[in-house]
């Protein structure tokens, strides 16, 4: 089983090369998600068997401090994590399973096979002024993490580094395996360039209202630059459609894998959030991007002033939206260069199947 945390649909995105190679050394996959993240994957392997966890039902605000409505929901997220087990646990039986992935599903473990944890923030980020409680929030992730054998972190050990503290300043008693970056793109790209064929592609992810917030945003922008092809990918996995705001300008309501992986390529300019799924696929093509993290979400902010200090990406403010600027700056941004190595990945799945 493998199992993936409805918060956009990163988590899901992310998971699909360990899918693969799993579905290729024979394996019989179950799928465990919720909402959209449940949705991608039955598009994605229609053939395959899956189960629906209970949904955390995560929403942004439109402002004020999403820690605080996060420490507002934590009650509902405790008993729907108390539900998630009991459904795997009679999952387990029902399959057979042998084996359990997690992608930040605490609920997802079982004592009886062996678990694997997949995450790419072992410490937890938070605004400047709660910066003193970040130790007790480690102290709760690890609580949930110690449940599972080992954990699997989708960057490099050692710097450089695409998470910085979050996957490097705290020590975890799990066995703990670096994987490099681990993207769905990672088996589909030959490693040439296509010619360009839009100036700017967008794609778009996450929860509701912000991900509706920045569409809107991005939107009003985009049509004002006059001779600019553009292609707006809005990430909704629950619809597939394609319309026109203006000659020249596209805008579709999903893309599979392979297709996004060439809208991607052809495009001169990615405009997108700072999600660590997101970045990963950057990080395997050797691209950059004008990253938007989402208001108020300390771990996309991070992630984007970290990487803008070391010139991979240009980040910018939601509230201070300058798309043109932006774009100016990319001319000279140098993006990602370092190396992936798909079999550390192959190696790690090896090592879980073997204690199967």
């Amino acid at each position: 089983m493998v199992a993936a945390l409805n918060w956009g649909i990163g988590h899901a995105t992310r998971d699909m090369p360990i899918i693969n190679r799993l579905i290729k050394k024979g394996c019989r996959v179950i799928l465990a998600s919720d909402g959209a993240a449940l949705n991608v994957w039955r598009r994605e392997y229609p053939e395959l068997e899956t189960v629906e966890l209970p949904s955390w039902n995560i929403k942004y605000q439109k402002w004020g401090s999403f820690t605080l409505k996060m420490a507002s929901r934590a009650p509902y997220i405790i008993k729907a994590i108390r539900e998630e087990r009991k459904i795997i646990a009679e999952a387990i039986k029902k399959y057979q399973i042998d084996g359990l992935i997690s992608d930040n599903r605490f609920g997802a473990y079982s004592p009886d096979i062996p678990t694997v944890f997949i995450t790419h923030q072992i410490s937890l980020r938070l605004t400047p002024l709660l910066r003193w409680a970040e130790g007790i929030l480690f102290y709760y992730n690890n609580y949930f993490i110690k449940n599972f054998d080992t954990v699997w972190v989708p960057d490099y050990d050692g710097s450089p580094n695409l998470t910085g503290e979050l996957s490097h300043r705290h020590k975890l008693k799990n066995e703990v395996r670096f994987l490099g970056p681990i993207s769905r793109f990672m088996d589909l790209w030959d490693g040439k360039f296509p010619a360009p064929e839009y100036d700017v592609s967008v794609v778009l992810s996450g929860v509701e209202p912000q991900r509706t917030m920045l569409e809107e945003k991005l939107t009003e922008q985009l049509k004002a630059l006059p001779n600019t092809k553009v292609i707006l990918v809005q990430g909704r996995s629950d619809k597939n459609e394609t319309t026109e705001i203006r000659p020249g300008f596209t805008v579709k309501s999903y893309m599979a894998s392979e297709e996004l992986m060439e809208t991607f390529l052809k495009s001169k300019y990615i405009i997108c959030r700072s999600g660590y799924s997101t970045i990963l696929d950057l990080a395997v093509m050797k691209q950059t991007a004008l990253m938007i993290p989402t208001p108020g979400q300390t771990e996309q902010v991070y992630l984007a002033e970290w990487l803008g200090k070391q010139g991979l990406v240009v980040c910018q403010d939601q509230r201070k939206l300058d798309v043109q600027a932006g774009i100016e700056k990319l001319k000279t941004t140098k993006g990602f260069s370092l190396t992936s190595d798909s079999s550390v990945l192959n190696n790690a799945i090896d090592d879980f199947l073997g204690k199967c």
